[in-house]
């Protein structure tokens, strides 16, 4: 097996640690409430702590950036799959 170069797929998921790329009324717009915004971004920041914490110890030679553009990857994929009744 190949290794590959992660930094190239880790690039899409930067816009969307900003809040970019999610569905209207999602982290921003004008469709949710603030209150929502803020319960979302809260239960984003949960997941993307949980999966600091499980997979630091297998990227300590990640750059930080790479890490945490990863992480908010992973945390906003979790958040749409428990949406969706799919995820834990």
């Amino acid at each position: 097996m190949r290794d590959l170069h992660i930094s190239s797929w880790l690039s899409l998921g930067r816009g969307e640690a900003r809040g970019e790329g999610l569905p209207e009324g999602r982290l921003r717009g004008s469709s949710a409430s603030s209150s929502d915004r803020r319960t979302t971004a809260a239960r984003i920041e949960l997941f993307a702590n949980d999966v600091r914490s499980r997979i630091r110890p297998v990227c300590t030679h990640w750059d930080e950036d790479e890490f945490e553009a990863l992480v908010q990857r992973i945390a906003l994929m979790k958040l749409r799959w428990t949406e969706t009744g799919r995820g834990d």
